[in-house]
């Protein structure tokens, strides 16, 4: 982790304003943390992690075929494209 330049969190934020503007927030109501706690019996996964997985799952309602999941995170990424996702390593 290294540390970020003011101007690189200025960068940042507006980055972050303008994905805001184009995202789907999928909330718990929806089923996510029952998910989540499906993922956590299935992968080695932090509960931060499987709940990432749980909403992308229920963004795709249970059919990832072909769906893109983008992450850094090595365990995340095996779990994802085991769950069927087209997993990314960023």
């Amino acid at each position: 982790m290294g540390e970020i330049t003011a101007n690189g969190q200025v960068q940042a934020l507006v980055r972050l304003d303008g994905l805001r503007r184009s995202w789907t927030e999928i909330l718990s109501k929806d089923g996510v943390r029952d998910r989540a706690e499906l993922m956590l019996d299935r992968y080695p996964l932090t509960a931060a992690d499987a709940l990432q997985l749980a909403a992308a799952w229920i963004w795709c309602l249970g059919h990832p075929r072909n769906r893109a999941f983008i992450t850094g995170d090595a365990q995340l990424l095996i779990a994802a494209s085991q769950a069927g996702f087209n997993a990314i390593q960023a």
